[in-house]
C-alpha cells in the first residue's frame, strides 16, 4: 500500500492506494532505482461516461535514492502500457504532457 501526504495549511492525507508493481535495481555505491505502479483512482464521472482518458488508468513512478534514502524521481499519472514484442520493450503512452517531479524523496 502507498499513502501520500501533503503539506499546506495542515497535513493532508490522501486515501491509500494498492501498490501493483515494484522493482528496484542496484546502481552501486548504495544507490538504487525503484520503479513502481499503482492504479489511478477513477472518478464517478469517468466510470459512468467512459471518456477517452479512461484507458490511461495507471500511475507509474521512478525514484533514484542514495544510501541515506534521499533522492528524487518522477511520477506519471494517467499512463497506458503496451508491449512492443518486435523490439521486446515496454511502451509507455502518457496522456498528460509531463510527469510530476519528485524533488525531495526521503526515507521515514
Amino acid at each position: 500500500w502507498v499513502r501520500i501526504t501533503g503539506r499546506g495549511a495542515g497535513l493532508t492525507t490522501f486515501p491509500s492506494e494498492r501498490l501493483r508493481y515494484a522493482r528496484q535495481y542496484d546502481l552501486g555505491d548504495g544507490k538504487r532505482r525503484i520503479y513502481f505502479a499503482l492504479d489511478r483512482p477513477i472518478s464517478f464521472y469517468e466510470a459512468t461516461y467512459q471518456p477517452r482518458w479512461r484507458d490511461h488508468d495507471i500511475t507509474l513512478g521512478v525514484m533514484d535514492v542514495d544510501a541515506d534514502g534521499k533522492g528524487e524521481g518522477q511520477l506519471a499519472i494517467g499512463v497506458r502500457l503496451s508491449a512492443d514484442t518486435e523490439n521486446e520493450r515496454l511502451v509507455i503512452e502518457n496522456f498528460g504532457t509531463e510527469p510530476v517531479r519528485l524533488n525531495a524523496i526521503r526515507k521515514r
